[in-house]
């Protein structure tokens, strides 16, 4: 499980990204349960702050980005360099 939450109920959600924390090998199935937590939230838009850490996605077929739209999200992505 991820550790999505709601800053304001039913409008502003935040958590961590799929697989964190791992960096390496994130696998097709822990992105999917993370999708389906944020489903079952009712979450139905993500804003992607990832940058260069889309590479540990690199198992997900289209990337990362695409694969929400591909699960019915709506998705801005802004990447932010990690510090």
């Amino acid at each position: 499980m991820s550790d999505i939450s709601w800053v304001i109920e039913g409008q502003l959600a935040r958590g961590c990204r799929p697989g964190y924390p791992k960096v390496v090998n994130i696998m097709k199935v822990e992105v999917d349960d993370w999708i389906n937590e944020a489903i079952s939230l009712g979450i139905k838009s993500i804003i992607c702050f990832l940058d260069d850490e889309l590479s540990y996605y690199r198992k997900i077929p289209g990337g990362l980005i695409n694969y929400y739209r591909e699960k019915g999200f709506e998705v801005e992505h802004i990447p932010v360099e990690d510090y």
